[in-house]
């Protein structure tokens, strides 16, 4: 269930923000799911959460790591190299 984003506001925050800051938490994506427009007003789900400073992080980071390494086990590694391309890791599974 939607409601408006000013009583979630109030039950999220106290004192409540003001709804300047909210539109602006909503811009940089700090409140997920994010708030939906519907005529003049913005609502959010019910069980919407404030996350400030929790990045989700990208696809290519939670499939090769965060710095470009590999984050599966060392028993996918072939010749020492290991497999980061989805081609290398079909080759890794065809093997097995």
């Amino acid at each position: 269930m939607k409601i408006r984003l000013d009583e979630w506001l109030k039950r999220e925050f106290d004192p409540p923000p003001a709804i300047r800051t909210a539109r602006l938490w909503m811009n940089a994506g700090k409140i997920y799911p994010a708030p939906v427009k519907i005529g003049r007003s913005y609502y959010v789900e019910d069980g919407a959460v404030f996350r400030d400073g929790e990045q989700k992080p990208r696809l290519v980071h939670r499939a090769f790591g965060q710095a470009g390494q590999a984050a599966y086990p060392a028993s996918c590694e072939l010749a020492g190299k290991p497999a980061r391309t989805a081609a290398g890791l079909l080759g890794l599974l065809r093997l097995a």
